[in-house]
């Protein structure tokens, strides 16, 4: 997954560029990993029904007994919700939403033949992308959640297959 999120950010490297005004809508899709994450715990989840098969095949049952279906149905649910709710925030804030704030900053610099000249590059504000309603919903709220996930995905093979 952070492979992905290096190969992104390595094609679009020209809209990255500080002195590209669209450097913040770019960031934002680099920051906005929630599916990815979701994504993960999901194949992670689903995965343990492989382990509980193979303990299954051996005779050794789970911590939660009875309750596994149960346990597993739920968070299967509740990691397609997140994934849906992610997926529907991004649609639904506006394009322009969907971007980090810059600032516009002038910077000396010097080319290679040693001339001093002033450059226009664009900052991250960061206190004015908090402020917005877009990176607050679509990168916040859903990178949390997405990371909720794991750590249940996580907290459910601990409690289910560890032994006591």
């Amino acid at each position: 997954m952070l492979l992905r999120v290096l190969i992104r950010c390595l094609l679009d490297a020209s809209a990255l560029e500080r002195t590209k005004p669209e450097r913040g809508h770019q960031l934002f899709r680099v920051f906005f990993i929630a599916p990815d994450l979701t994504i993960l715990a999901l194949a992670l989840l689903v995965s343990t029904e492989v382990l509980r098969s193979i303990l299954a095949v051996h005779m050794i049952d789970t911590n939660y007994g009875e309750q596994y279906f149960r346990w597993f149905t739920i968070l299967i649910i509740a990691f397609f919700a997140i994934l849906i709710l992610s997926v529907i925030l991004w649609f639904v804030h506006h394009d322009d939403e969907r971007a980090l704030a810059m600032s516009r900053v002038t910077e000396p610099r010097r080319d290679r033949s040693g001339n001093e000249y002033s450059a226009t590059v664009w900052d991250i504000d960061w206190g004015g992308s908090f402020r917005k309603s877009g990176f607050r919903n679509v990168i916040l709220l859903t990178n949390i959640l997405a990371g909720c996930c794991v750590v249940a995905y996580a907290g459910f093979v601990v409690f289910g297959f560890a032994p006591h």
